[in-house]
């Protein structure tokens, strides 16, 4: 099964949107009844293309 995802890159480098990107996934995984990441965790897992962003 494909999932599809539509991924937003205001500023063309998702180094400086870290915190950002971090606070939103935690937020949505929140909406989903996981707990909240934090960086450590959240730079183990995410990558470029979102296709490699494992589960956490």
């Amino acid at each position: 099964m494909m999932t599809l995802a539509l991924v937003f890159d205001w500023s063309g480098t998702f180094l400086d949107e870290a915190d950002a990107v971090l606070q939103t996934t935690s937020a949505i995984l929140g909406r989903f009844g996981r707990a909240a990441t934090d960086m450590h965790t959240f730079r183990d897992h995410f990558d470029v293309p979102l296709s490699v962003f494992s589960a956490i």
